[in-house]
């Protein structure tokens, strides 16, 4: 009896292990994007870029354009004194209202604020005085220079002698009586800042209108503002 065979199995050939369904060992290419899809991105992160900076540079001038362009002075009357006040009648032909003549003397203190980055030039600080809208006189003040970001006081007298009344005589004799005078004084300022090449004109002009007993030369209300 012949002996019995032992089978054996076949053996099963190796596999190479599977990656995601790609074996181990294979081999890859990584193709780079398309050309135009890279230009693309490219032109719209410069595009972002220049907006951006267009943005940055418009803030950066109007800040600059607000903080650096020259404004107005601020100008302030801090002072007005009057040192005479005295009125001459003389008798009118033919009228039975006398000519009247006023002697005055009066001293102004204005304060003058410069808040821009640049000096300024003042060519003339005049200061007016009227009754009742009338202006009877008026004294012009050298000018000068104001270095930025200062302050300076200019005072200004005014003296006249002898001037006539010819308008409003009849009030002029009832306030007098009641002694309460009314006067208005303006201080007119005239002066220019140069940024680089622009030379800017600035212009001022404040009123007060005081009360003065003639007697005693006393301030008896003051009003001042801008005009």
């Amino acid at each position: 009896m012949a002996p019995a065979s032992t089978s054996r199995s076949n053996p099963v050939p190796f596999q190479e292990p599977y990656s995601y369904g790609y074996p181990a060992n294979a081999y890859y290419v990584v193709l780079p994007p398309a050309p135009h899809l890279h230009s693309r991105r490219r032109s719209r992160r410069l595009l972002a870029y220049a907006a951006a900076l267009v943005v940055s540079l418009g803030l950066f001038l109007g800040a600059a354009f607000y903080i650096f362009w020259p404004t107005q002075p601020v100008i302030q009357v801090i002072g007005v004194n009057f040192n005479t006040i005295n009125f001459q009648a003389a008798p009118q032909p033919g009228s039975v209202v006398p000519r009247l003549f006023m002697n005055i003397s009066m001293d102004m203190a204005l304060k003058v604020n410069n808040k821009d980055y640049f000096s300024l030039e003042y060519d003339s600080l005049d200061v007016g005085l009227g009754y009742r809208g009338r202006r009877i006189g008026v004294v012009e003040s050298e000018g000068g220079r104001l270095p930025a970001r200062h302050t300076a006081y200019v005072n200004s007298t005014l003296e006249l002698d002898g001037v006539e009344i010819f308008h409003d005589t009849v009030y002029l004799l009832e306030d007098l009586v009641r002694k309460e005078l009314p006067l208005d004084t303006v201080a007119e300022f005239n002066g220019s800042v140069r940024v680089l090449l622009v030379k800017v004109p600035l212009k001022k002009v404040v009123s007060c209108e005081v009360v003065v007993n003639p007697d005693n030369q006393t301030i008896l209300s003051q009003d001042c503002g801008l005009v």
